[in-house]
């Protein structure tokens, strides 16, 4: 629906309590009008709760390699979110690192972060960022996991 809510909120651009009430409104027009997935992508794992109970179909954390070691999803599978941060959501990742060059936390490798991410029960992942100097995404890796993995796909 929208990307990170949290940080206009800490900023006080926006009121919590509306923040909630839109995600809420817009999960639930989504699914009066479509099939669609609802979700927002949050700053973080530790600020997935605050959606789980907006009734998006999962929620979508963030992570980056600079974040805090009670952030780092790169050691936790989907049901530790869940149980930690999530209110037993469903756990996507939103934003992470794709490639080699810009990854620091192990493994480094974006192979192995998008075998960590499938074989930790995660629903989903996005790489940040799809093209561009800094942040892309290793195609090579994510065309061999995808070749590896037949069972691919949104599944309703």
């Amino acid at each position: 629906m929208f990307n990170e809510p949290e940080y206009p909120i800490a900023s006080g651009q926006l009121n919590s309590d509306a923040g909630v009430d839109t995600v809420r409104r817009i999960a639930a027009a989504v699914h009066a009008q479509s099939k669609a997935y609802a979700e927002t992508g949050v700053a973080s794992a530790t600020a997935a709760g605050k959606w789980a109970s907006t009734g998006v179909d999962f929620v979508s954390p963030h992570w980056y390699d600079t974040f805090r070691a009670e952030d780092n999803m790169l050691v936790m599978t989907a049901a530790q979110v869940q149980s930690q941060f999530a209110e037993q959501m469903p756990v996507g990742v939103g934003e992470w690192i794709g490639n080699a060059a810009d990854a620091s936390d192990p493994p480094v490798d974006p192979l192995k972060r998008w075998e960590h991410w499938y074989n930790g029960g995660y629903v989903g992942v996005w790489p940040w960022a799809l093209i561009g100097r800094r942040l892309a995404v290793d195609f090579r890796a994510a065309a061999a996991f995808s070749r590896e993995h037949p069972d691919l796909g949104p599944h309703r």
